[in-house]
């Protein structure tokens, strides 16, 4: 026979990320070429729900905000803005060994780093953006 389930204790709920500061927004401005490109690439080999979740974790690193995990004091990488160009590999590795049970099974930072490690290692191979990327700030 089974034992019966352990009573779990309710999680406390997620604060709501703080707004975006002026030094993050500007961070995303620097990001927005790669980021753009990165959603369309994204968005032809994912879900949609799971391209817009990976896209708010992504925004969150790019801006320097952070992605807030649950029991965690701040958010990850909080303050260090993430870049395409960035070690991404060694973010992955960190974001492991430092935010391990607090990732959701790797949902919140593993996984969006994960994507962006991909598309880091396709982007030499893609074609230069269009100019309506270009015109959009996807270039």
């Amino acid at each position: 026979a089974r034992p019966p389930p352990r009573a779990r204790k309710p999680l406390a709920p997620k604060p709501p990320p703080p707004p975006l500061t002026d030094e993050q927004r500007a961070a995303l401005a620097r990001a927005a070429p790669w980021l753009c490109r990165f959603e369309a690439w994204l968005r032809k080999d994912v879900s949609r729900s799971n391209a817009d979740k990976v896209m708010e974790r992504v925004h969150d690193l790019a801006s320097g905000r952070g992605v807030a995990l649950r029991g965690c004091a701040s958010p990850a990488f909080a303050g260090k803005p993430v870049s395409i160009s960035d070690d991404l590999v060694g973010l992955k590795e960190t974001a492991a060994a430092t935010f391990g049970g607090a990732d959701h099974g790797g949902w919140l930072l593993r996984h969006p780093i994960g994507k962006l490690i991909r598309f880091q290692q396709l982007l030499p191979s893609l074609p230069p953006p269009s100019e309506e990327e270009g015109a959009a700030g996807g270039g």
